[in-house]
C-alpha cells in the first residue's frame, strides 16, 4: 500500500472517462453492451511490460553503480517520469482542450472503431502480448476479426434500423404536416388574407428535401461499403462515410423534430423523454 501522503486523492472520476485513482485504474464509461474484461486485459500488459522494462533498466544501473542503491532507483524513476510525460494529463479528458493537447503531443486520437481495433495488430501490441505469455499470436488475431465481424453487424443493423424508421415513420409524418400547411396557406390565400403558415411550409419543405438527399446517399455509401473486397475496407467505408451520412441524418430528423406537430411526430420527442413526468 503507498503512503497517504502519496496517495492520488483528486477525483478524476469526472474529467477522465478512464482514471487512474491512486493505485488502480478504472472503467467510467462502459457500454452496457460492453465487458471490460478484454481492455483491462490489454492495460494489465501494457503495466507488466512496462514494469519489466523498468526493472531491467533499474538492474542495468545497479550493476553499474552496484553500492549506490537509491541513487539508482532515483535515476530509474526519473527517466520514467520524463519518457511518460507526453501521455499525463490532468485536466479534463473530455474536453476539446485535450484533443488538442494529444495532437500537439503527438498522441493517436481513435475516433473510429476500426482503427481503435486495428491496434491489436500493431507490433508492439503482438509483441508485448505474446511475449508476456497472456495471448499467442493467433489469439489476438482472432479477437481481433471477431470484433471488426461484430463491428460490421452491428453497422449494417444500424443503418437498416435507421432507414426503416426515416422511410416508414418520418418522411410520413413530415408529408403529412406539409400537407396540412399547404392546404391551410392555399385556403388563407383563396380568401384574400395573409397566409402565415408559408414561412413554416417553405421551411419544411426545404428540411425534407435534404432529409431525402441525404437518405438516397446513405444508400449508395451502403452498397459502397458492402461491396468492399475486405472487412478492413468494409469496416472503414462504415467507418468514414456510412457513419457520417446517418449522424447528417439525425441532424436533419432532429431539425424536423423542433418543426412537426406533436401530434403527427411518430416517436417520444427529446424534451417528453427528458422531461416526462
Amino acid at each position: 500500500n503507498l503512503p497517504h501522503v502519496m496517495r492520488d486523492n483528486t477525483d478524476r472520476n469526472r474529467t477522465s472517462p478512464f482514471a487512474f485513482t491512486g493505485n488502480k485504474f478504472e472503467f467510467r464509461a462502459v457500454g452496457s453492451s460492453a465487458s471490460p474484461a478484454f481492455p483491462m486485459t490489454l492495460v494489465n500488459a501494457a503495466v507488466t511490460d512496462a514494469m519489466v522494462e523498468i526493472v531491467a533498466s533499474l538492474h542495468a544501473k545497479l550493476s553499474a553503480h552496484p553500492g549506490d542503491r537509491d541513487q539508482a532507483i532515483l535515476e530509474t524513476v526519473r527517466e520514467a517520469i520524463r519518457d511518460t510525460r507526453a501521455i499525463r494529463f490532468e485536466g479534463n479528458g473530455y474536453s476539446e482542450e485535450w484533443v488538442r493537447e494529444a495532437s500537439k503531443r503527438a498522441l493517436p486520437n481513435l475516433r473510429k472503431t476500426p482503427e481503435a481495433l486495428a491496434q491489436l495488430k500493431e507490433k508492439t501490441t503482438v509483441e508485448a502480448v505474446t511475449g508476456l505469455g497472456i495471448l499467442t499470436e493467433a489469439e489476438l488475431s482472432s479477437r481481433y476479426h471477431v470484433r471488426l465481424e461484430r463491428y460490421l453487424k452491428n453497422m449494417a443493423i444500424e443503418v437498416d434500423t435507421l432507414r426503416n424508421t426515416i422511410d416508414t415513420q418520418i418522411i410520413p409524418c413530415c408529408l403529412g404536416y406539409h400537407g396540412q400547411l399547404a392546404v391551410a396557406a392555399a385556403a388563407a390565400k383563396s380568401v384574400g388574407v395573409l397566409a402565415p403558415q408559408s414561412e413554416l411550409l417553405v421551411r419544411l419543405s426545404d428540411r425534407i428535401i435534404r432529409l431525402q438527399e441525404t437518405r438516397a446517399s446513405l444508400d449508395q455509401a451502403f452498397v459502397r461499403a458492402e461491396a468492399a473486397a475486405t472487412e478492413e475496407a468494409k469496416a472503414e467505408a462504415f467507418a468514414r462515410e456510412v457513419s457520417v451520412l446517418m449522424a447528417d441524418l439525425r441532424t436533419h430528423v432532429d431539425e424536423l423534430e423542433g418543426m412537426v406537430a406533436d401530434e403527427l411526430w411518430p416517436l417520444p420527442k427529446y424534451r417528453e423523454m427528458l422531461f416526462l413526468a
